[in-house]
């Protein structure tokens, strides 16, 4: 989401996002859904969060992992994935910085690049920036980096 990625310098994106340290050193753009562009449930995935790498969800100790998708530990918890996508598109129809967005390097991704987890806020809580994945094509806009 926008509000999450706006006005961070390039070393806080990448602790946020989980790219590798220094990837955004050469520059990035950040992209947000265009101003009258709508996205229903049935045009994205949930994707977790940045606090796991690709997706795979671990336990606090990086140990075990619990489910290699939001949806699969959601659904075993008794969630209602399509009442939570519901939420989360009226959430986004809000606009402002509640508008999903994606930051874009410059640098392509190197075999040697790692993608961590993401530590937010203090530098050290595994709290991370919600991902989606966007089934359907939608317009996106430059909105700086």
């Amino acid at each position: 989401m926008l509000k999450y990625l706006q006005g961070k310098d390039a070393a806080t994106l990448e602790r946020h996002v989980g790219y590798h340290n220094g990837r955004l050193s050469q520059g990035f753009q950040i992209y947000a859904l265009a101003a009258g562009e709508v996205l229903l449930p049935e045009d994205f995935e949930l994707g977790a969060s940045t606090r796991w790498s690709g997706g795979t969800i671990t336990s606090e100790d990086g140990g075990a992992v619990l489910a290699t998708n939001i949806g699969e530990l959601l659904e075993a918890r008794g969630q209602n994935i399509g009442a939570l996508k519901a939420k989360v598109a009226s959430f986004f129809a809000t606009g402002g910085g509640n508008r999903p967005a994606k930051v874009l390097a410059r640098w392509r991704h190197e075999p040697w690049m790692r993608y961590p987890d993401a530590r937010v806020l203090d530098g050290l809580s595994r709290s991370g920036v919600p991902q989606f994945k966007l089934l359907r094509s939608r317009r996106f806009v430059c909105v700086g980096p």
